[in-house]
Parts: structure tokens; C-alpha cells; sequence
């Protein structure tokens, strides 16, 4: 390497097109590396093929899991890729087996007669319901992340005769992206608002309302009201999360035929590929229930 490795780092981790959360964990996977050469006594600059192989033989070694593995070898290929390409280094990860076998779950999304038991859990009487059917509304709706649920603004909602859209903060991003919506996700937030009373544009639109006071609700606590509603519905189990309300929209939007590139404009990935996950669990309901079977009785 003819620049210091601190340096070609940060200049690779400059040259990916991610997001911001996702450059400082590089930077740490490779500071990870690196503290990894230096303990094991190798020199940074003469590394070699084998040193790879024993850098993931250590790491199984430690019990690290599969995830954690596949993601600091991804990281390594990719580092020396970019070596390679700048003349730097050769390429001596090239080939590096990733296992890509995780033992975790996919989550689950939920079909329109679980939507509708949701809808029908909750009270929205109380001002506790009226925010909680606002935020599953529209969670299931626009398909946004608890994340960014939580850090909606009430300037950040707009309703009138011709347009409606909500700005979000990304996950991972600073800045606010605007995304379209109707009336149907957008009417129960401003009901909501309504009820509540609003005394700054710069406040959270879903607040705490508890007896300590009114404090935005976290990622966290809305992930833990969506469960509970889904265990009052009976249609929790361990597959379906708050989560699974954006993997709702997703495949929805693609049953209903909408293209996919549009599906990848409201939840907001920067590569298609992301979103084409989301096809796995359509076909995972065509095996279940498979027009071409049905098809087939009326042949014979």
C-alpha cells in the first residue's frame, strides 16, 4: 500500500454510494481489521491471501455470528476490491466465501383480513387510540419505519383539497424527503392533531400523553404499541413486528401490480435490489395459492 491504511480507508468508505450510518460502520469493520493485523503481529502493507482465510478462522474461532462474519469479510472484499482498482494493493480477498446462512427470521407481512383486525383493535374513542390509529394507518399506508415515525414534525404533514404528503427523515439521513400521499393515511393524523391540540409546528406528531407529561414517542415505544395491538388482534407471532407493517405496504403495493420502481420510491431504498426482497414473499403466497394449479382442474 503505498498510502497509509487510515487514510485509503476513509478515501474507499468516500467512494461508496450509501448512506451516512453506513460509512461509519465501514470505517469501523476496517478499524476492526486493522487493530486485528497489528495484535496478530502482520505487517498492514504485506498481507496476503492466507492472512484473510485466518482473519475469518479467527472470528469463527470467537463465535461471532454469522451475520457479523458475513458482513466484516463483505467489507474486507470490498476494501481490497477498491485497492486493486486504485492501484494500491492487490485484490487478495477476491473469493473469500461469505455463508450468507443466518438462523434469524423473515418477517412476515400481513394479509388484508389482519389488517382489518388490527383496524378494529383499537379504541379510537381516547386520545390514546386516535394517535395509535393514526400511526398504524399510516405506518401500513406509506410503509415508513418506526424511526421515522418517531421523528415526524407536525410541519412536516400537509392536507388540502389538492395535494397531501408528509416530509421524512430518513433512517440514516439527515435531511427530509417528501413523499406523496392521499387522504386515507393522511386524514386520521390530522384528526388526531385536532384532538390533541397543537402548540408549536416544530413539535413530534405522536406525543406520550402520559401522566408524567407529553413527550414524543421513541422508535422503541412505537414498536411496543404496534405488538400490543397485534397480540389484543390475535395475530401476533414472533414473525410479525412493527416492522411488518412496512413489509405490509411493500407487498401489497406489488400484489396489487404496482411497479416496482415505484414501491422503491415510498419506502425510500436507494437500490432497487432492496426492494426486490419484497418479491420473495409474494411468491412465497403464489405457492400457496397458485393460479396455475387452479387452472390446471379446469383442464382436466
Amino acid at each position: 500500500m503505498k498510502q497509509l491504511f487510515s487514510k485509503l480507508s476513509k478515501d474507499f468508505v468516500a467512494n461508496q454510494d450509501i448512506r451516512d450510518n453506513s460509512r461509519a460502520l465501514y470505517l469501523r469493520v476496517l478499524a476492526q481489521f486493522a487493530k486485528w493485523v497489528v495484535i496478530t503481529g502482520r505487517n498492514i502493507k504485506e498481507l496476503k491471501r492466507s492472512d484473510i482465510i485466518e482473519y475469518k478462522a479467527t472470528m469463527l474461532r470467537e463465535n461471532k455470528s454469522d451475520k457479523t462474519i458475513d458482513l466484516y469479510l463483505i467489507v474486507v472484499r470490498m476494501f481490497f476490491d477498491y485497492c486493486e482498482r486504485t492501484g494500491e494493493h492487490e485484490n487478495i480477498a477476491a473469493g473469500i466465501k461469505v455463508k450468507h446462512n443466518y438462523k434469524g427470521y423473515r418477517k412476515a407481512h400481513l394479509s388484508v383480513l389482519e389488517i382489518e383486525k388490527l383496524f378494529k383493535s383499537i379504541d379510537t374513542t381516547t386520545i390514546f387510540g386516535k394517535r395509535d390509529y393514526a400511526l398504524i394507518n399510516l405506518m401500513l399506508r406509506s410503509g415508513i419505519r418506526c424511526i421515522e415515525a418517531s421523528r415526524l414534525r407536525v410541519c412536516d404533514v400537509c392536507m388540502s383539497d389538492d395535494r397531501c404528503h408528509i416530509d421524512i427523515q430518513r433512517k440514516g439521513e439527515n435531511g427530509r424527503e417528501r413523499l406523496g400521499l392521499t387522504k386515507k393515511p393522511v386524514a386520521p393524523l390530522m384528526e388526531y392533531l385536532k384532538y390533541r391540540g397543537v402548540s408549536s409546528e416544530n413539535e413530534n406528531v405522536f406525543l406520550s400523553h402520559s401522566s408524567k407529561g407529553e413527550y414524543p414517542l421513541t422508535a422503541r415505544s412505537i414498536s411496543r404499541i404496534v405488538t400490543n395491538y397485534m397480540k389484543k388482534a390475535g395475530i401476533y407471532t414472533k414473525e410479525k413486528t412493527a416492522h411488518s407493517l412496512r413489509h405490509t405496504a411493500a407487498v401489497q403495493a406489488i400484489i396489487h401490480k404496482v411497479p416496482i420502481k415505484e414501491v422503491q420510491l415510498m419506502l425510500g431504498h436507494r437500490r432497487i435490489e432492496t426492494t426486490e426482497i419484497y418479491l420473495k414473499s409474494v411468491d412465497d403466497d403464489l405457492r400457496l395459492d397458485n393460479p396455475a394449479v387452479r387452472v390446471l382442474d379446469d383442464v382436466f
